[in-house]
């Protein structure tokens, strides 16, 4: 209540350019396994999305950041262009949890049982039975998020030189 939205825009934005920097700088690996993060349509929020992103580059992956507010038609078409191992999805708002259900089962029903998706954000308790039933991943905190997206780096890299 002390802040004026303003400077919550304004320091939104000085946050998200260090955590894209960082996610550049971090970027470099070549034989990487990829990794997109994506926040599907209808939601804004990209803080929590930018910090997972620049986490995951920085423990090794080759990250791709598709930025809020996408169809999900649009991120399933990116992670297979991108060939993608696995797809970070974050939900912060759940105003239409329909909505956010249809996306969940598209990206179960399109994309490879060889892709992992991972769903985290403040809403993505609210449909953990989706999750469950797309054969996700969800991560109820960064701490989580972490420890799984490390455990599946592990099994790609034990997979890749095996």
């Amino acid at each position: 209540g002390e802040l004026r939205i303003y400077q919550e825009h304004l320091f939104s934005r000085v946050v998200k350019a260090y955590l894209l920097e960082t996610i550049e700088k971090n970027n470099l690996r070549d034989m990487s396994p990829n990794l997109v993060v994506a926040i599907p349509q209808h939601q804004a929020h990209e803080i929590g999305a930018l910090i997972a992103a620049a986490y995951a580059a920085s423990d090794g992956w080759k990250v791709t950041y598709l930025s809020p507010n996408l169809p999900a038609e649009e991120i399933i078409a990116g992670s297979i262009k991108l060939d993608a191992k696995v797809i970070v999805i974050s939900i912060v708002y759940s105003d239409d949890p329909l909505l956010i259900k249809k996306d969940l089962l598209r990206f179960g029903a399109a994309l490879s049982k060889d892709t992992k998706i991972v769903v985290g954000g403040e809403s993505a308790e609210l449909h953990k039975s989706t999750i469950d039933e797309i054969g996700g991943i969800m991560a109820g905190s960064f701490s989580d998020y972490r420890e799984i997206i490390a455990g599946l780096r592990q099994g790609y890299v034990n997979k890749f030189y095996n």
